[in-house]
């Protein structure tokens, strides 16, 4: 098998065998307390290693016993069908798609998880519920027509719901230019596409798989997946800079130079308005130094920016309420 991962990785995070299986895994959070067990990505490589078909990958992930919650991603280029086994420390789920495609995030989604007080928690407090919905309209909208370079503007995806804009690195977009670890796989035609750096920005490599697992390669010429129009812009050049000037802000902060930190973390806000991680800190440095106003203001522009994180959105609404 093949999967993308880091020197020293021992599991496998997203891979493809020479069976044409391939799986990955998405971390997720569930009333179920951790147990001894196997880590997902361990499971995943299990199914590599030993996974010939479809029905024997489903069959190893079901009899897994996974220390902790995840969805593994399995799909299987022979019959072209895929599925999401949703694990947990007590059970595990399979979920099937009615449609042509299937998505996944962070949270499960299946039927019998949806009194799980932790996996709601993570939909509605976290990204994950924002970033799924917006997968499957973009999902929907490309269905029967996603090759790799569609495959990758989705990937790429920084706008909301329904096409809202979003700051350039919203935490709520599919992509919030923080991910290290992407890829586009046709499990049919066993080739991978590789994002160079930085994040999901740089022009995908196109990896045939075939010669490496000993098969047959045809001569057809693989399809190119060039670069991000953002890599290399003004705007991305600027999103850098308030992001060097809110760590920072945040390091002063902790340093106990709350006028410094409040002098980058007001430059960051000024150059990024609709940022909300930027808003919020600018206010909770207002908010400190007892200038209640301000903060005011800011917070209630953060409103206004869709903020990814609700137990923040909710803090932010007690501190307007309360005075």
């Amino acid at each position: 098998f093949a999967s993308l991962a880091w020197p020293g990785s021992m599991g496998v995070l997203s891979g493809v065998n020479a069976e044409r299986i391939f799986v990955s895994v998405a971390y997720g959070r569930t009333d179920a307390k951790l147990n001894r067990g196997t880590p997902g990505p361990f499971i995943a490589r299990t199914i590599l290693e030993r996974a010939k078909t479809f029905k024997q990958a489903l069959a190893i992930a079901k009899k897994a016993k996974p220390m902790g919650s995840a969805a593994l991603l399995i799909a299987d280029g022979n019959s072209r069908r895929a599925a999401v086994v949703e694990l947990t420390p007590k059970r595990t789920f399979v979920r099937k798609s009615s449609s042509s495609w299937i998505a996944v995030t962070n949270h499960l989604l299946h039927k019998k998880l949806k009194g799980d007080a932790s996996n709601d928690w993570l939909r509605r407090y976290t990204p994950s519920g924002a970033r799924y919905e917006r997968l499957k309209q973009l999902m929907a909208r490309f269905s029967g027509r996603i090759d790799p370079a569609t495959a990758a503007l989705i990937l790429r995806n920084r706008t909301g719901l329904k096409d809202a804009p979003l700051a350039i690195g919203h935490r709520g977009a599919i992509d919030s230019l923080r991910a290290t670890h992407g890829l586009v796989v046709d499990v049919t035609s066993l080739t991978l596409w590789v994002p160079r750096p930085p994040h999901l920005l740089g022009a995908m490599d196109a990896i045939d798989l075939k010669p490496l697992f000993g098969l047959a390669s045809g001569s057809a010429t693989l399809q190119e997946v060039g670069p991000d129009p953002l890599l290399g812009t003004v705007e991305l050049r600027r999103y850098n800079l308030v992001r060097d000037q809110l760590d920072y802000a945040r390091r002063l902060r902790g340093a106990n130079a709350k006028a410094e930190a409040l002098d980058y973390a007001r430059r960051a806000a000024r150059a990024a308005p609709e940022l909300p991680e930027a808003r919020l800190l600018l206010g909770d440095l207002l908010w400190d130094a007892g200038r209640k106003d301000e903060a005011r203001q800011e917070y209630q522009a953060l409103l206004k920016c869709s903020p990814p994180f609700r137990q923040e959105a909710e803090r932010v609404r007690s501190r307007l309420a309360g005075g």
